[in-house]
This record gives C-alpha cells, sequence and structure tokens, in this order.
C-alpha cells in the first residue's frame, strides 16, 4: 500500500511541475522537437501575484524552494529597504522580513539571484559601495561581498543580477553603462573581475537560463521588452514584448530552472510568472532532434533517445542528470552510438559518444544509485563542445521520474 501511495505522490508531483512549466503531460511533452524553425515566441501568463497591499516600489526577485524573496523601496526618501519572502503555494507574505536599508551603505537593494550551493540571496546594492552582497535568507545576514577588484563595473550603481551556478559566473549590468558585465564568482581566482561585456539598453533586471544556457534581461523602456542574449556573443536571441505593463514597469527578473520567466512589475506592483520561448541555436547537429526517455516514470533504469533528421558533422553529446534544485546526480552511459564513439573524461569523469545522427540510433542509460531517493529528475542532454555558453552547442532537457 505504501509503494502505491507513493507512486501516486510521485505522478501528482510530476504533473504539477510539468503544468508551472507551462506543458501537461501530453505525448509532445514527453516527446519534443527541438527544431530551430519551431521557437515559440508567443507569451503565456501562467500566474501573477499582486504585492500592492504588501509593498511601496517592488524591485528584486529572487526564486527560493515553494517562495519568491522580492525587495520593497520605500519611495520617499529611497533609503528604506526591506527584503520580504512571499509563499507561491499559499499566495502571500509569510511574515519573514529583513531590514536590508543598510548593506553595503546603499540607499536601496534592486536586483537579486538564488546561489543554491551555499544557500545565499546575492543582492545589487544601489548607491554606498555598489557592491554586490550575499545574504543569507535565513537569517538576514550578511555572508560575502562581490566586487570588482578594478573598479570597473563598481565604479557605479548597478541593477540586475544572474548567476550561472555551474560555471560560478555572475552577469551583472544596468543602464547608467547599459551594458551587462561577465563576472567571475567566488571561487575563481581574482572574483569580481570582468571576463567579457555585452551591449543591454535599460537594463533592470537579469535571469540566467539553466535550461538553454542563455541570458534573459529586462529592459525598462517606454516599450516594455524582454531579451534573450548568447552568452558568449551577447548577440540577441529572442525578444518578447510585455504589452500588457505601463511604460518604465519592468524591474527585477528571475529564471526559473524549467526555463520559465518571473518578472516584477515595479509600478502595478505585480509579480509576473510567463512562459518562455524555447531557442536552440543551429549548429552543426541534426536540423531537428528530439529526445525521449523510457519507461517513464522508471524503477532501475531509464533508456534516453536521441532522434536526428537532416544530421551534419559529428558532433559530441552527453547525458547529465540533475535533481530540481539543480544539482548534477551522475551522467548518463552511452549504450548505443550507432558508427560513433565512446570517450570519457577522466579528469571529470564526464562519458560523451560522438556521433552523426540519424533516426534513433544515439542511446544513454541511467542507471540511479541504490542510495538515491524516489522523485523526479532532469535528463539535461549537451550537443557540442559543452552548449551555447561556449557558443558551439546546444542543450535540451525532460523530466524523468525514479520509483524504487
Amino acid at each position: 500500500m505504501n509503494k502505491i501511495l507513493e507512486t501516486i505522490l510521485l505522478l501528482l508531483i510530476l504533473i504539477i511541475t510539468s503544468s508551472l512549466s507551462g506543458n501537461l503531460l501530453t505525448p509532445d511533452y514527453f516527446h519534443r522537437d527541438f527544431c530551430p524553425q519551431k521557437a515559440i515566441h508567443s507569451i503565456e501568463i501562467i500566474a501573477l501575484y499582486d504585492l500592492g497591499l504588501f509593498s511601496d516600489i517592488p524591485w528584486g526577485i529572487s526564486l527560493v524552494g515553494d517562495s519568491f524573496w522580492f525587495t520593497d523601496v520605500v519611495s520617499d526618501p529611497w533609503e528604506v529597504c526591506s527584503l520580504k519572502q512571499y509563499n507561491i503555494p499559499m499566495d502571500t507574505l509569510t511574515g519573514v522580513i529583513w531590514d536590508v536599508s543598510d548593506v553595503g551603505y546603499s540607499r536601496w537593494i534592486a536586483d537579486m539571484t538564488y546561489d543554491s550551493a551555499n544557500g545565499y540571496i546575492w543582492c545589487v546594492s544601489v548607491g554606498g559601495t555598489d557592491f554586490v552582497y550575499a545574504i543569507d535568507p535565513e537569517t538576514g545576514i550578511i555572508e560575502d561581498t562581490l566586487y570588482d577588484p578594478d573598479s570597473n563595473w563598481t565604479d557605479i550603481s548597478q541593477r540586475g543580477i544572474g548567476y550561472d551556478p555551474e560555471n560560478d559566473i555572475f552577469y551583472i549590468g544596468g543602464w547608467n553603462r547599459n551594458r551587462i558585465y561577465k563576472v567571475k564568482g567566488k571561487t575563481w581566482a581574482n572574483d569580481g573581475e570582468i571576463i567579457d561585456s555585452f551591449p543591454a539598453n535599460n537594463c533592470a533586471g537579469i535571469g540566467w537560463d539553466r535550461v538553454t544556457e542563455t541570458i534573459w534581461f529586462c529592459e525598462n523602456e517606454e516599450k516594455n521588452t524582454i531579451f534573450q542574449l548568447h552568452a558568449t556573443t551577447g548577440a540577441v536571441l529572442c525578444s518578447l514584448e510585455i504589452e500588457w505593463c505601463l511604460p518604465y514597469s519592468l524591474a527585477g527578473l528571475e529564471i526559473a530552472d524549467d526555463g520559465t520567466i518571473w518578472f516584477v512589475d515595479m509600478n502595478q506592483k505585480i509579480v509576473y510568472y510567463i512562459s518562455s520561448p524555447l531557442r536552440i541555436e543551429e549548429i552543426q547537429t541534426p536540423h531537428c532532434i528530439s529526445l525521449s526517455a523510457y519507461p517513464n516514470p522508471f524503477n532501475s533504469a531509464v533508456t534516453i533517445s536521441f532522434d536526428g533528421v537532416g544530421a551534419g558533422s559529428p558532433v559530441p553529446i552527453r547525458a547529465e542528470i540533475y535533481d530540481l534544485a539543480g544539482r548534477k546526480i551522475s551522467d548518463a552511459e552511452p549504450v548505443e552510438a550507432g558508427a560513433g564513439m565512446v570517450t570519457k573524461d577522466n579528469s571529470t569523469g564526464s562519458v560523451s559518444a560522438t556521433a552523426s545522427l540519424t533516426c534513433g540510433d544515439l542511446k544513454f542509460i541511467w542507471r540511479p544509485d541504490p542510495s538515491l531517493p524516489s522523485g523526479v529528475y532532469l535528463v539535461r542532454a549537451r550537443f557540442g563542445q559543452g552548449g551555447p555558453s561556449t557558443g558551439s552547442g546546444s542543450v535540451v532537457s525532460k523530466r524523468v521520474v525514479y520509483l524504487k
């Protein structure tokens, strides 16, 4: 009986998480084509959260578990700012509020991003030091600081921030210089140093998209627009016009692990949760790639299959397993690569197959470690040399349910 209840519970979890990403459990969801010509550019409002009763001017947003945190700025004298927790399922404030008025001697806190590995919310201070500060949401205490040792991006205030946890890279930008800076995180030598920068007009909020490995940012302008940028070149991949907001409304932005977009309308005091288009760059991979997993749900092993139509040159492909918190669990092992070649990186343990895809000739298998708990996991398949962050690859993903 316990096993039956556990199975029902996990299936309900899968249905809920799938519907939150705007995809119900349809055949299209379980076997989706990732084709450049099929990129979606429409917007679906999945949910909205009215902060009018709880805030003066909401700005930053950070997703943490089943809550989002937002910064609330008092407009007069713009020197009082608090960090507030909002419970998403309950659709109300939790009552946890931290005074962040004096963080970095700043006037206020703008955008935020969550560092799940350390449990910190990184906040952009405006005025004062103009540094970025890591705050523990459990205590409201500052735990770490990030700043530019050369004072290039900290000599003037920024607004938006996003974080790539796998490469420990921050994306920080604002409208004073209309640029987004790609910045070294705390595990790097010379943390805070600029790696690169891209133009970003009137940038107010930034988010890192783990699904496509791209940058999104809000433009605070008369015509409200959210842009998707290539993480290496800064090229615009997609733009979304937010036509229902008043001029100059867009503020903080965050991208959920499933690629959906959360952003703050500071004028109407609303947090919007919207679907995002899927944009996979055309590289030397098949013109159309589909990813399927079976059986799903599964018990001891799941087979991950790739179909390609109109294949080009052989490319390295690897399948990685993550939990829903974004932590990598393991690599799936190639079991059938057609005429391809299986290789293993001894320094990282990563296993990949190099193949020129034809229909259904590449398969991986994942056998979870017995100590791993039942639950929903994410299969991320990388095509090319490391994914779009390197400018030479693509990433596709799907959920699988493990039942012990």
